[in-house]
């Protein structure tokens, strides 16, 4: 167990009938993170700054719709540091093995893994596409 982070774009599918509409919806997956709790806490500040409720299982499996300005706001944050710090409710192990894992994200600079995601959620909401933060502990 543990948290998996995605980042996703979605794409609307529409039946080629005018009478049919709107037919449903197909989702990828653009990135992967796992135990990225800090990115975690940053989306879900972000979801609650939007006008989001938590219900009973907190913020798990919620999507959250990102837009240009959000992954501008998201790579301001990284770049100023805010996503090396651990999150509050870790335990002392949980703590250690994040700051281990964090290591490679210098204040001042973009991680490598960070820059490919955002540039690949820039083209896919360029290119029409729905792109959204989702999570799973």
């Amino acid at each position: 167990m543990g948290l998996d982070n995605y980042l996703m774009r979605r794409a609307t599918l529409v039946s080629e009938n005018p009478n049919h509409g709107v037919i449903g919806h197909r989702s990828e997956e653009l990135h992967y993170w796992r135990k990225q709790y800090a990115l975690h806490e940053w989306m879900r500040n972000l979801y609650l700054n939007k006008g989001g409720t938590l219900e009973d299982e907190g913020f798990n499996h919620v999507d959250i719709i990102l837009t240009n300005e959000d992954l501008d706001l998201l790579e301001e944050a990284v770049i100023a540091g805010e996503l090396k710090k651990p999150p509050h409710y870790l335990d002392k192990e949980a703590v250690s093995i994040f700051l281990s894992f964090h290591s490679n994200y210098k204040t001042g600079q973009m991680p490598e893994d960070m820059a490919k995601a955002l540039k690949e959620a820039r083209s896919a909401i360029q290119k029409g596409y729905t792109v959204y933060y989702y999570s799973c502990l």
